[in-house]
């Protein structure tokens, strides 16, 4: 749900690799873009995570609380019937996004 109302509102938090290891977060907030200082392990084949990993889809969920908390309450209204399909619309179009 913080995922959906924060893409209405201009804001995105994805994964932006760095080379076939490793990658970075970054938010866009309406254009405005914010590049996370710490480095994730990416998914992959040959990628094996140990226990003291933060995991970088975990870190996307809780930003995307975090900026959602941050958004005035007439902002955070959102229709129950239209999140499933906007999920499925932003999971869709995450996959096929190139990060310049």
């Amino acid at each position: 749900m913080h995922a959906v109302v924060c893409n209405r509102n201009g804001i995105k938090i994805y994964y932006s690799p760095i080379d076939n290891y490793t990658g970075k977060i970054v938010i866009d907030d309406n254009g405005k873009l914010r590049v996370g200082s710490q480095k994730y392990k990416g998914q992959g084949p040959k990628v094996k995570f140990s226990k003291s990993d933060k995991l970088w889809w975990k870190v996307v969920e809780q930003l995307y609380t975090q900026e959602y908390n941050k958004l005035p309450e007439d902002r955070k209204v959102f229709q129950p019937v239209m999140v499933e399909f906007e999920i499925l619309v932003t999971l869709l179009n995450g996959k096929t996004m190139k990060v310049v």
